[in-house]
């Protein structure tokens, strides 16, 4: 199997950083590096390293001032020494098997270049669930494909360090949704990937903000969107689809930001994010959703709690009129 360089970028992980570490140790397969990379955390992060690094030679820590998450992963990367990568985020964990399962498909397909794993939802209110329907079955994954559906890949993903070589690494101007960047531009570049439908780890959910995190990730994902249109000029297919998940990714950006505004009882600009959301809606229930948030805002509020109450409900396993029971 080849050797495999694990890559895990960390700021103010010290609440999850040491499972992930011991996610990583009680791996099948031994010979690996973990390369953690603090980018400038204010917490205890360095220090978990350090403890680890002290008991584990496999185990290196790597510093560098705060420069957001693609730095650090190309950080991780100039000092890796395998021939495979592997990125192992600071709050997300392996079943043991995960390097064995990801690296034997490397090996028995010399002409793959990145296989990425479904995971299982780690807290929220998917806990448990797989992130995508699992199987034992490998699909290929194209352009077109990553294109439309953004998440065809999960972050729990290995790639040869060849695939870094035909890409130029990971975009240190982009915050967020960095490795989703990535794939494009390896997929662009002719790198084979596969999706292996077998869960093989852990996907962290976490319910603060979920909001915010939403407005960010949609964000996140159409700056990439955008910015690769320019690659797909003169592919039609690709284009067409392109543009397709642009603006349907943007009406979704829409509804996060207006249902943020409500939450925060910014009547105002809840208007006039439902006003724009208008302007795009193409389903009978974005229209009617954009319609009352434009003129009645107050009431899309009460009745987006009441289904939020009626969700909980349900999933504490008993049923009841929402505002009358406790």
């Amino acid at each position: 199997m080849p050797r495999v360089s694990i890559i895990t970028p960390a700021y103010n992980a010290a609440d999850s950083l040491a499972a992930t570490i011991q996610s990583a140790q009680q791996q099948t397969v031994g010979d690996f590096e973990l390369l953690v990379v603090d980018d400038g955390s204010t917490d205890d992060t360095a220090w978990i390293v350090e403890r680890f690094a002290s008991r584990d030679r496999r185990i290196r820590l790597l510093q560098q001032a705060n420069a957001g998450t693609a730095v650090a992963r190309n950080t991780a990367i100039r000092h890796a020494s395998g021939s495979a990568l592997a990125l192992l985020d600071s709050d997300d964990l392996w079943t043991p098997d995960y390097l064995e399962v990801q690296l034997r498909i490397l090996e028995e397909h010399p002409d793959v270049d990145i296989v990425s794993a479904n995971a299982f939802n780690f807290g929220g209110p998917m806990h448990g669930t797989p992130l995508k329907p699992a199987s034992d079955g490998l699909t290929n994954v194209s352009l077109l494909d990553l294109i439309a559906v953004e998440d065809s890949l999960c972050i729990l993903s290995i790639f040869r360090a060849r695939v870094v070589e035909a890409t130029g690494g990971f975009n240190a101007s982009l915050r967020c949704n960095e490795d989703y960047d990535l794939w494009l531009r390896a997929a662009l570049a002719d790198c084979r990937i596969v999706f292996n439908a077998r869960p093989c780890g852990f996907y962290r959910r976490r319910p603060d903000s979920m909001s915010a995190s939403e407005r960010r990730m949609l964000t996140g994902i159409l700056d990439v969107l955008r910015r690769f249109r320019a690659h797909c000029l003169d592919r039609p297919v690709e284009l067409a689809a392109l543009d397709k998940q642009i603006a349907g990714l943007e009406r979704r950006r829409l509804l996060a930001e207006g249902k943020a505004a409500l939450l925060e009882r910014d009547f105002t600009a809840a208007r006039e994010v439902f006003a724009r959301l208008e302007t795009c809606a193409t389903g009978p229930l974005e229209r009617t959703i954009a319609r009352v948030g434009k003129t009645v805002p107050e009431l899309l509020l009460l009745a987006y709690r009441a289904r939020l109450g009626w969700r909980r409900s349900l999933r504490g396993g008993r049923i009841h009129v929402v505002g009358f029971c406790a």
